[in-house]
């Protein structure tokens, strides 16, 4: 989104720049001097890979679409993709003035291109060519020798040298488990042993076919499904030509037809293909012009030579060459000749009356491409990962599988079959998930379906994130999903949790910001009411209430041998302006006793206490007796200790010293 944000703000600059750099004022004087300056040149059709970031990314289909391909046809037997690519779609202005709002016009034109051509185009073209890489792997071919060459010779310098070593250790500890009459143990040693030693020697013998053994059952198993599914949606071929056709319809098409045009209607849906036929070129046509242009060097004569080529001569490639272009623009001004007569609102739209459509069907476009691709994008990393870890996998089992034979030391060879196999696996559910995710786009941007544009972004949007939760456990290539995991529960309750998070967040945020402003107008109201910052609200007969004033108590320090005394808090000092404080009620206060001078009061002794109590049923005079009344809460006596009443809550006993001053003073001690 960052990157699309600054792509916009460059478009804006460009747009601006072009219509500076335009030429107003010559237009102001053709339309002061009264000359309307229009044009019917129709736009001259560009080649399906030309163009600055397509052409980098798409090649020419190999082989080429048949000459009977048509997408546009009652029976469409071809996608939009497979027979014109993606450069044709672009906007163009017709019968134009040149006025200055004709300038504005152009330059808003020119900046819908530019977000569609860097935009949804350029996602498209590298998603398609990176699902093309990765569903047809030729490019690890020229790799094959050099895993050969690693695989055999990390085999023959430690697996071949150390495999005695090894078997010499399994026999040993297999007669350890003979003699200890573990049947099982001894029986699953030596077939776990057997069964690494056969791997190990099948790598060694066959690296490239079990290292490209990925590349053929996972893409089959993708194909599989994304062929079921394209065919019940229209589309046949190759799936990963048929997935390229899906997107281009439902986000390139659509959104290219709505810009044009304005809103759908019987005379768009019928001249809306001729037009777009009319300004691009197929992949058979592109092919051909580019067989004339190799043979126009050749020509035995000048075309704009009378003399040196008659009027019988038959036609130059130069001349054929002409003619192509010539009659696709003819047939783009045919066609929009019969749209201004048919439906003249969706002629102002097609001549450019009315770019801010364009400019929004080329935002849409955008994000439709930021919604969908990433899936598509992620399935093609995953795959990429997996045949990376297969082939690095062969060459460095030989190694784990010198000490994966015994089987206490089964863990390391055991940990890279599973990391291969999470390769393979979560790049396969991952591949479905996001066929599924494209299958519903298509759906939802079908214009049949009758949804509104907002509710089918709507609908994208929430079906990507579900799904995005719902395929997080399969996005790791290295880890298996656990069988306990329940990926659906996490998929519909990770939303939720998301924005429960969020929510907390900002009920956090808040609480800590509010909190701070009180206790900052509170820390002021406390500095005014201290008379740092004298503040009043009614003058010198304001009596609002004050705040008290604290008595700071000057520290001694306490005598050498002597304890150090418990910080008191400071007494306050009443304001004269206020009314006194209340006076302390004596409470009565229940002064608990230790046990051992309430042995020596009772005269009881320890053992009685420990004593267990006589059981209930017991008859005769060893009954329990009714138990001892609860003494009364005695009051404690009073004291004034420097004009503060003090009750005393502990008195000493005779073995203990209670000569402490500040026990004294403060707790009232004899």
């Amino acid at each position: 989104m960052r990157f699309l944000a600054r792509l916009a703000v460059a478009a804006l600059i460009v747009a601006a720049l072009s219509l500076l750099t335009s030429s107003p004022a010559s237009a102001a004087t053709d339309n002061l001097a009264g000359t309307p300056c229009l044009t019917k040149d129709a736009p001259t059709a560009v080649m399906p890979d030309s163009g600055g970031v397509t052409g980098f990314f798409l090649d020419p289909p190999n082989p080429l679409p048949p000459e009977n391909a048509d997408p546009f046809g009652p029976h469409p037997n071809a996608t939009i993709y497979e027979v014109y690519g993606l450069n044709g779609f672009q906007f163009h202005t017709y019968n134009r003035s040149c006025s200055s709002q004709s300038a504005v016009a152009n330059s808003l034109n020119a900046l819908a291109n530019v977000m569609l051509e860097f935009g949804a185009k350029t996602f498209m073209a590298a998603e398609i060519a990176l699902q093309h890489t990765a569903f047809h792997p030729t490019f690890l071919h020229p790799f094959d020798p050099l895993i050969v060459t690693a695989s055999r010779a990390l085999g023959e310098g430690i697996f071949v040298a150390w495999v005695p070593v090894t078997f010499m250790l399994l026999g040993f500890l297999v007669l350890m488990k003979a003699t200890r009459g573990s049947l099982t143990s001894t029986v699953v040693s030596v077939g776990w042993g057997m069964l690494i030693f056969l791997l190990a020697v099948a790598v060694l013998q066959w690296p490239v076919t079990i290292g490209s053994a990925a590349d053929k059952v996972v893409p089959a198993t993708i194909e599989k499904s994304a062929a079921n599914m394209s065919t019940s949606m229209g589309h046949s071929g190759d799936p990963t030509t048929a997935s390229a056709g899906m997107l281009t319809d439902a986000i390139l098409w659509n959104q290219w037809v709505r810009g044009t045009f304005g809103a759908p209607s019987p005379a768009v849906a019928k001249y809306a293909p001729l037009i777009f036929k009319a300004q691009t070129f197929s992949w058979r046509e592109a092919a051909e012009i580019e067989k004339l242009q190799g043979q126009a060097p050749n020509d035995p004569c000048d075309p704009d030579d009378e003399w040196t080529c008659g009027h019988d001569a038959p036609a130059t490639a130069v001349q054929k060459i002409e003619k192509i272009y010539d009659d696709k623009a003819d047939q783009w001004k045919d066609a929009a000749d019969g749209l201004a007569k048919e439906d003249p609102s969706a002629y102002s739209y097609l001549v450019g009356d009315h770019p801010e459509s364009r400019l929004s069907s080329a935002f849409i476009a955008c994000l439709a491409a930021v919604l969908v691709l990433p899936f598509l994008f992620l399935s093609c990393f995953l795959l990429l990962a997996c045949y990376l870890i297969w082939r690095l996998g062969v060459v460095f089992f030989p190694v784990f599988a010198t000490v994966g034979m015994i089987s206490g030391l089964n863990g390391v060879v055991w940990s890279l079959m599973t990391t291969m196999m999470a390769a393979a696996v979560n790049a396969i559910a991952v591949a479905v998930g996001a066929n599924v995710f494209l299958l519903a786009t298509f759906w939802i941007t079908d214009p049949s379906t009758g949804l509104a544009g907002w509710l089918g972004l709507a609908l994208l949007g929430g079906i990507g994130v579900l799904l995005w939760y719902i395929l997080r456990p399969f996005m790791s290539p290295t880890r298996l999903v656990s069988a306990r995991t329940n990926v659906f529960a996490q998929g519909i309750s990770g939303p939720g949790e998301a924005v429960a998070g969020g929510w907390g967040f900002v009920k956090r945020t808040a609480s800590t910001a509010a909190g701070g402003y009180i206790g900052g107008v509170a820390a002021l109201k406390t500095a005014a009411g201290d008379g740092s910052s004298p503040v009043t609200a009614g003058g010198d007969d304001d009596r609002s209430p004050r705040p008290y004033r604290i008595r700071a108590e000057q520290y001694t320090k306490p005598e050498p041998g002597m304890a150090e005394p418990l910080a008191l808090p400071a007494t306050p000092t009443p304001d004269p302006g206020r009314a006194p404080l209340p006076q302390p009620v004596p409470v009565p206060v229940e002064i608990p006793v230790e046990p051992a001078r309430a042995r020596r009061e009772t005269g009881s002794s320890p053992a009685a206490e420990q004593a267990p109590p006589p059981r209930r049923d017991q008859a005769g005079p060893e009954a329990p007796q009714d138990p001892e009344p609860r003494r009364e809460p005695v009051e404690a006596p009073q004291r004034i200790v420097d004009g503060n009443p003090v009750h005393v809550l502990y008195r000493p006993d005779e073995d203990e010293d209670a000569t402490d001053p500040w026990m004294t003073k403060y707790a009232g001690a004899e």
